[in-house]
């Protein structure tokens, strides 16, 4: 639009001599005018902010636990011998490897004899206490017996009794009920005579009487036998409640001595350990063998000293690294044993586990185990990585923002001016779907083509006018 006046100069040349001195002063002046433009254009780029972009892309969000570790020998095994020995001549040194069954000591075989001799007593008395500790003791069952018999007998006699005597009554009744039909038949009948009714009046008075008795004795009798049936029922359960309880007593009795018997137990297996390895000593000439292989880290055996259980510290070149490192217990809550660790050193990486996550006075303490395979004394980076997702659109987490109204971008629009074409920030809302601090997942309106500010030489604001690095 400022250039218009050119498509005028064919009629300005048409003019006269004061129109073309007219014309060389336009020109002169737009010209001017031109140079200023392009010099405050230069001026007001130069003072813009510059700004870095990237295009979003498909791509994975790695959420991952990260932190410095260090990498330390791990010991080897450790020489052990029975305490209390008296040693005579030392055979190895620091620094010298041994081999299992190599000979590490000479000791004094008066102490290895007593030694054996007093393990043997221990182990004999121990042995003896065990047994009575596991010795059955179950209560005498003979008295619940009896009263269970002479409960059961009892309530045999009653039972024989009441069928008996039932059987006397159901006898009497059936006399009497006999005997008084007969009297109401002869009363029934005028040719019976006085004398006649009287008589078998007596008869019927007589069966009553009976009757009467029979009842009566059946009533006396199982009276009797049911007070020595309940007798011995009292008996009988008295004699049970005390068998229980006897019984009882013996259980936590035996269990009692079969927690004491775990302990002797155990006591005892470590006696006849020592009996055996003072054993193989004295069969040996009294020389001191190496139970494990390695070279020597430590050495604890000095001559006419006594032997401690652990008479030398080993090392061992194929046992490989511990790994520790220290973690805040955010970190730590994200991981179990077992979960998967990458380690790095220098240009090498190794696979790891986490063989446990310890309390520490700084946070949490994480151990793992590497080979000795390419791997030296030192610092580790680890990282554990606990999800990988891949999403359409990721930015790098420098290119997010956000305000009170949620997070967003700014996306670099183009636009043409009398100044020419310049790049100008737009304000784009997004929905972060992931990020991890260097990747970052979001969706939004704009075109998977568009520019997006992902760093910046100052703070920016919506509108601003950039320059692209």
């Amino acid at each position: 639009m400022q250039f218009t006046w050119i498509r005028a100069l064919p009629h300005l040349f048409a003019d006269d001599a004061r129109q073309r001195s007219a014309l060389v002063r336009t020109v002169r002046f737009f010209a001017a005018m031109l140079v200023l433009t392009l010099v405050a254009r230069g001026a007001s780029g130069a003072s813009l902010p510059v700004v870095t972009t990237a295009v979003p892309s498909r791509g994975t969000v790695v959420q991952s636990v990260t932190a410095q570790g260090s990498l330390a020998a791990q010991p080897g095994g450790v020489l052990t011998a029975p305490e209390g020995l008296t040693v005579s001549r030392v055979l190895v040194q620091v620094g010298q490897t041994v081999a299992e069954g190599d000979a590490v000591a000479e000791l004094d075989e008066d102490s290895v004899s007593r030694a054996l001799d007093e393990a043997k007593a221990e182990a004999a008395q121990l042995s003896a206490q065990l047994s009575e500790l596991t010795a059955t003791s179950a209560p005498d069952s003979g008295s619940v017996n009896a009263a269970r018999l002479a409960r059961d007998q009892a309530q045999e006699n009653y039972n024989a009794a009441d069928s008996s005597t039932a059987q006397e009554v159901a006898a009497a009744q059936s006399e009497l009920d006999a005997l008084q039909s007969e009297l109401d038949s002869m009363k029934a009948d005028p040719a019976t005579t006085p004398e006649a009714l009287t008589q078998q009046q007596g008869l019927v008075d007589a069966a009553r009487t009976a009757l009467e008795t029979a009842q009566k004795t059946r009533d006396d009798t199982l009276r009797s036998l049911r007070q020595a049936l309940d007798s011995a029922n009292l008996s009988c359960s008295q004699a049970e409640s005390a068998y229980a309880a006897a019984s009882e007593s013996a259980r936590r009795t035996a269990q009692s001595n079969e927690a004491e018997a775990k302990s002797v137990r155990l006591s005892l297996e470590t006696a006849n350990e020592r009996v055996a390895e003072l054993e193989d000593i004295l069969n040996a000439g009294c020389v001191l063998k190496a139970d494990a292989a390695g070279s020597v880290r430590t050495l604890d055996l000095t001559p006419g000293a006594e032997t401690p259980s652990a008479i030398a510290q080993l090392t061992d070149a194929s046992a490989g690294f511990v790994l520790t490192a220290e973690l805040t217990e955010e970190q730590a809550e994200q991981l179990a044993e077992g979960s998967a660790l990458t380690v790095r050193q220098e240009e090498k990486e190794g696979k790891a586990t986490v063989a446990s996550l310890e309390k520490s006075e700084s946070g949490v303490q994480l151990t793992a185990y590497l080979p000795a395979d390419g791997w030296k004394t030192g610092a580790v980076s680890i990282s554990a990585e606990l999800s990988s997702t891949t999403y359409d659109m990721t930015l790098p987490s420098s290119a997010l923002y956000e305000d009170n109204s949620g997070p967003f971008v700014y996306v670099i629009e183009e636009r043409s001016t009398v100044l020419g074409l310049q790049y100008v920030l737009v304000r784009t809302p997004v929905t972060c779907l992931e990020n991890n601090g260097t990747t970052a997942a979001v969706s939004s309106v704009f075109a998977p083509s568009a520019k997006v500010v992902v760093s910046a030489t100052r703070t920016l604001q919506e509108g601003a006018r950039v320059r692209l690095a």
